[in-house]
């Protein structure tokens, strides 16, 4: 019970530190891996992402929105996430650059990556 708490209270400051990664914040690893396995549903992420616009209807469209810039802008995947959250992004990067190479060029290319 204790450790049950004490994650609760590190995932909410980590959330607090950054809003916008909330909805990243609150999905495990599996639920990552789900999201990525929906091709529609990257497609239609990337779309949000080379638009460079936000994208409300899917919970990790504005989350990925705010780590691709920041990473454009640092050269730090989600450099100020917690290292739950870090795992989660490079696990995003990852299945993108193997399973969705298309639309991970146009991503790195939309953002300056390449």
């Amino acid at each position: 019970m204790y450790k049950l708490v004490i994650i609760a209270i590190v995932a909410a400051v980590a959330a607090a530190q950054n809003p916008a990664l909330a909805p990243l914040t609150r999905l495990s690893l599996q639920d990552i891996q789900r999201v990525m396995a929906d091709a529609p549903r990257v497609r239609f992420i990337v779309s949000c992402l080379v638009a460079k616009k936000s994208c409300p209807e899917d919970e990790l469209a504005d989350p990925m929105q705010v780590l691709v810039s920041s990473w454009a802008s640092s050269n730090s995947i989600c450099g100020a996430c917690s290292p739950d959250d870090q795992r989660k992004t490079k696990a995003m990067i990852s299945i993108l650059q193997q399973q969705y190479n298309t639309e991970y060029q146009k991503v790195a290319q939309a953002y300056g990556l390449l």
